[in-house]
């Protein structure tokens, strides 16, 4: 059987290009997205060359759809093998800490903290279903306190409360279950976007995100993993 991988905001990106590369490798892919028209134009690019891409439509922000997403994934799987909570938003304007704006904040937080928690809890029976489930979740180097120390930085609060709050709730939900792997990701500044220059390239992000669902050994487990290992936090 195809191993079963949701990839949140899979429309474009890394998201996108993770999806490339499990359907090149036999997986059958779950294109979450709450935009239907790029859902349908991902999934028929996906299976252009025979590969298995199905649609799932899922807003972050809108706890029904959450939830009818994950009885979807259980009425027609009965299992999730891995989960990457890709969807996110990154604040990366430059604004200084004391002067950043409260709704764009609450904005920051209700996607990559509140989004990112929901899918994990929803779709936790049916990780657990799986022989070995795993979640993968989108971090950042900036959420780091080596990194505050060693930059003295000023800027992205959003950014760096937000994916810091995810690393906390990676360690959590491995403290707690112990029949899911949850691990957190941080593949640096990645041009993922026409907006983002400078940035190495998708690649570099997708390479990593898959050496961390294929490495199922416990020491990661819990762990915030960057391109040179464990990155403390």
């Amino acid at each position: 059987m195809a191993k079963i991988v949701l990839i949140t905001g899979a429309t474009r990106g890394i998201g996108y290009a993770l999806a490339e590369k499990y359907v090149a490798d036999g997986a059958l892919v779950l294109v979450g997205t709450r935009d239907l028209d790029r859902g349908l134009e991902a999934v028929d690019a996906l299976r252009e060359n025979g590969g298995q891409a199905r649609l799932l439509q899922i807003d972050l922000l809108d706890h029904g759809s959450v939830m009818q997403a994950a009885q979807w994934v259980g009425q027609q799987f009965g299992h999730l093998d891995l989960l990457i909570n890709n969807a996110g938003v990154f604040d990366d304007h430059d604004v200084s800490a004391s002067h950043e704006d409260a709704e764009s904040l609450r904005q920051t937080f209700d996607v990559n903290v509140l989004g990112t928690y929901l899918v994990t809890q929803q779709m936790l029976p049916w990780l657990q279903a799986a022989e070995e489930g795993m979640v993968i979740s989108m971090s950042d180097q900036l959420a780091t306190f080596s990194d505050f120390a060693a930059e003295r930085p000023t800027t992205g609060l959003g950014q760096r409360l937000s994916r810091m709050s995810v690393n906390a709730m990676t360690v959590l939900f491995q403290n707690e279950i112990t029949d899911v792997q949850f691990r957190a990701v941080t593949p640096g500044y990645i041009a993922s976007s026409p907006a983002r220059q400078g940035g190495q390239p998708v690649g570099v992000a997708v390479d990593l995100i898959q050496q961390i669902a294929d490495h199922t050994a416990a020491d990661w487990d819990g762990k915030l993993i960057g391109t040179d290992g464990i990155v403390p936090f």
